[in-house]
């Protein structure tokens, strides 16, 4: 903390002039060796801290972060610095940006989907139906009540076969995509929009396109039954219920783990020590990190790092 007082009083004063700096930024980067990001968040917060010195209180007493500091100091003023500062006590930078968002809203963007100029003036659908592509000219969106058209210059330049998508969403939807995440995380690590919406129009379009429905039935795995490894739907969801979507490992002081995201269905006596995998009381979610702890404690080390 003492560091960013320092900074405070080093940026008032000008005193990287001296030593032959062009900014505070600069002589961060290139005399304390931050990295730009590091940077941007101390001079952020050394100038926010030079106007408000709550600022540097909060921050000492872990009220508030320097990530916190940067979403919120361009909206600060004399007048409603004491009340935003307090109104932001506590709160993670996400909740930081859902504050300057009532106080500052933006103007939202203009719903969009951009072609590459490299795209195929064909695209074809999974059935195997050709639709032909919009002009690069104008938004690949039809439903749009008025399409507006743009000139080559405004799209994008992608990788060939790549769109550009741009849409506004309520925070209902956010949640719904951060559990989407959440629950997917054992598949997609990285969690990036391209990889759930995929997977989320994908389910959609096996519910609900009448050339697909048929084929998304898949039948039961041979050799379903009391000694097949293979865990039946209604076993998954009976345990799903029960365990409440979280993981169950038992910690050393009581509790558990209670993790959401990247959930695996494990058998509490292994299936390969005759655990049957038909009796739900059998059967438990663990996350991925438990699950491969309790491979290691049952079947050693060499098990765990071949999962």
């Amino acid at each position: 903390m003492a560091l960013l007082a320092h900074l405070a009083e080093f940026d008032e004063r000008k005193l990287y002039a001296e030593l032959m700096y062009p900014s505070l930024f600069a002589y961060c980067v290139r005399e304390l060796r931050y990295s730009e990001q590091a940077t941007a968040k101390r001079v952020y917060t050394a100038r926010a801290v030079r106007k408000y010195p709550i600022v540097l209180q909060m921050i000492e007493k872990t009220e508030l972060t320097m990530a916190g500091v940067m979403i919120l100091a361009p909206h600060l003023t004399p007048e409603n610095h004491a009340d935003l500062l307090s109104r932001a006590r506590g709160m993670s930078s996400r909740d930081i940006e859902g504050l300057v968002a009532l106080i500052a809203p933006r103007r939202e963007v203009r719903e969009c989907i951009r072609l590459s100029a490299a795209t195929p003036a064909i695209i074809r659908a999974d059935n195997g139906s050709a639709s032909e592509a919009p002009s690069p000219d104008e938004p690949a969106h039809t439903r749009a009540p008025a399409p507006h058209r743009e000139s080559r210059q405004d799209i994008d330049l992608f990788a060939p076969g790549r769109a550009h998508f741009g849409f506004n969403a309520s925070t209902t939807f956010l949640a719904k995509y951060e559990r989407a995440r959440e629950i997917l995380r054992h598949k997609y690590p990285s969690g990036t929009l391209e990889e759930i919406m995929t997977e989320a129009l994908e389910a959609l379009l096996d519910e609900k396109d009448p050339d697909r429905r048929q084929s998304s039935r898949k039948p039961a795995p041979p050799g379903t039954g009391p000694s097949a490894r293979w865990i039946p739907r209604a076993v998954k969801d009976e345990v799903w219920a029960r365990d409440k979507g979280r993981c169950v490992f038992p910690g050393p002081a009581g509790g558990f783990c209670g993790e959401r995201g990247g959930l695996e269905f494990d058998h509490v006596k292994p299936f390969a020590l005759g655990g049957r995998s038909d009796d739900p009381t059998n059967i438990r979610l663990l996350c991925r990190a438990h699950n491969q702890l309790t491979a290691r404690r049952v079947f050693g080390e060499h098990s765990a790092r071949n999962a």
